[in-house]
């Protein structure tokens, strides 16, 4: 078929599956044109087809890929545009874990950023000593420590939220709650404390939680983590160990988690979100609240609402009947035993 016939996508398609870039003449739009040379060049590893590109711009695109794809660093320096050529290097260097390569580039951040990327690659932390941008440097530090779990190179980041945040994970992943004294404000201690008890399911370190409600939060979270209601046992506050025992109950769908709760509404409740999640109505019947028991039935059975609601119109047509047809005092009187019934 022709290019007038076929869309420049089903050209390039068609390109790529012959590795043919002269099918990519027809197509009349330069860019896409460009376009689908760059991707034939690259996929069939063509690099002079690269200069047979326009675009600048998709020209440098193309050298970049196929430096990349070849591991060929010398490739980059074929490029004119110099910020393009050390992103080129820069991504050759990681690729290859070469910090030599990174010396090629002529910008300083980029030149760090590069030997950052290549320590982080190799999981390398002394390189990290050697870098002098800031950021770069602190980063280096932070992806090391996280991946060596070693605190001592959390303490060598300079930015402060950066700091914090590796302690919090170094902490965490390592279950170590020593290391969260290193934080100085108290919410970030406890925050990573909480974090510790979290990881390693110990009930017992959420008690160095300073506010009780944190403490009892961080109880109930193990709890529901272990899905083990006796773990709601050390759950400190009343309402807060019956709030934990329900969460579970209806996590698990098991009412006889609720045998302990003490609430009346949290267990009903409770019994209602089980009941509706299971689609069981007789589990309605298990609540204390005989007006509840009604709402569950009817949330779980819309028809039992209608049958109620017929019922009561029923009920009223005949009162209005005997007020008219017999005596006042009859449709007070049924009123009222109706009601006593109901």
């Amino acid at each position: 078929m022709s290019g007038c016939l076929d869309s420049p996508e089903q050209i390039t398609t068609a390109a790529i599956r012959d590795g043919d870039i002269i099918r990519c003449d027809v197509i009349m739009d330069p860019i896409q044109r460009d376009v689908c040379i760059r991707k034939v060049a690259v996929d069939t590893s063509q690099m002079d087809s690269c200069f047979t590109i326009s675009e600048d711009l998709i020209k440098w695109e193309c050298i970049k890929r196929m430096a990349r794809s070849t591991n060929e660093p010398d490739a980059c320096q074929r490029i004119d545009d110099a910020n393009i050529v050390d992103n080129c290097l820069s991504k050759v260097a990681v690729k290859l874990k070469d910090y030599k390569i990174c010396e090629s580039i002529s910008k300083i951040r980029k030149n760090q950023n590069c030997i950052s990327e290549i320590a982080i690659k190799k999981h390398n932390s002394d390189v990290c000593y050697t870098l002098k941008q800031g950021l770069i440097k602190d980063n280096c530090f932070n992806q090391n420590a996280q991946f060596h779990k070693t605190i001592d190179l959390c303490t060598k980041v300079t930015q402060k939220l950066m700091r914090t945040n590796c302690i919090k994970s170094v902490a965490k992943s390592s279950g170590n709650i020593d290391f969260c004294s290193e934080l100085d404000i108290v919410s970030d201690f406890e925050h990573c404390l909480r974090a510790v008890a979290l990881k390693t399911l110990e009930p017992a370190l959420c008690k160095k939680l300073k506010n009780n409600d944190d403490a009892d939060s961080c109880r109930t979270d193990i709890a529901l983590q272990l899905k083990d209601p006796i773990k709601c046992d050390v759950v400190q506050k009343r309402s807060s160990k019956d709030k934990c025992l329900a969460r579970l109950a209806q996590m698990e769908g098991d009412i006889g988690i609720l045998k302990n709760v003490f609430s009346p509404f949290i267990r009903d409740e409770s019994i209602m979100e089980i009941a509706q999640a299971k689609g069981n109505i007789e589990l309605c019947s298990k609540m204390v609240d005989s007006q509840k028991v009604d709402i569950c039935r009817e949330r779980i059975d819309p028809s039992i609402s209608l049958k109620h609601r017929m019922g009561s119109a029923i009920i009223i047509i005949i009162l209005m009947m005997i007020l008219i047809y017999e005596s006042p005092k009859i449709a007070h009187g049924v009123y009222a035993l109706v009601k006593i019934l109901r």
